[in-house]
């Protein structure tokens, strides 16, 4: 039984190209192994979940990184979790789908075809949370 363990949200790309990196760490709370697992975002219009006209999944990379996955891993839209273990999922959700002040996006997560559990978000505004991340930023102490 595949649940949410944490999702959060990065502001990423440039001005030009803003989008934002979800991740979601899923667990499988179950006593077997939960396959054909996918994680997509839907969002509300008019007053009902949609899928997105261009279907955007979550994707399970083996190694992952804070610039994204390492190469020539390739990522897996559709995954297995074993009981008791986590899976990292992430990809971009493009900037035109934020609604200001609303939770207009949710993840849903399913195992073999069954919803297992939703988690809404909203996106924030994009320059408020470069600019939150630049200032939340720790620096190194092997930089001279």
């Amino acid at each position: 039984m595949p649940r949410f363990v944490q999702v959060s949200l990065q502001a990423v790309g440039e001005e030009s190209d803003k989008k934002y990196r979800v991740v979601a760490e899923v667990m499988n709370i179950g006593g077997r192994s939960a396959d054909k697992c996918t994680c997509e975002v839907e969002r509300l219009c008019d007053g009902g979940w949609e899928p997105l006209p261009e279907k955007l999944l979550l994707d399970f990379v083996p190694v992952d990184t804070p610039v994204g996955k390492m190469k020539p891993l390739r990522e897996e839209q559709t995954f297995s979790i074993f009981p008791n273990t986590i899976k990292r999922l992430r990809n971009y959700i493009p900037e035109r789908l934020r609604e200001q002040d609303k939770l207009n996006l949710r993840l849903k997560l399913d195992a073999n075809g069954v919803v297992q559990q939703y988690q809404e978000f909203g996106l924030p505004d994009w320059t408020d949370m470069i600019d939150a991340q630049k200032r939340a930023r720790i620096p190194s102490f092997n930089v001279p």
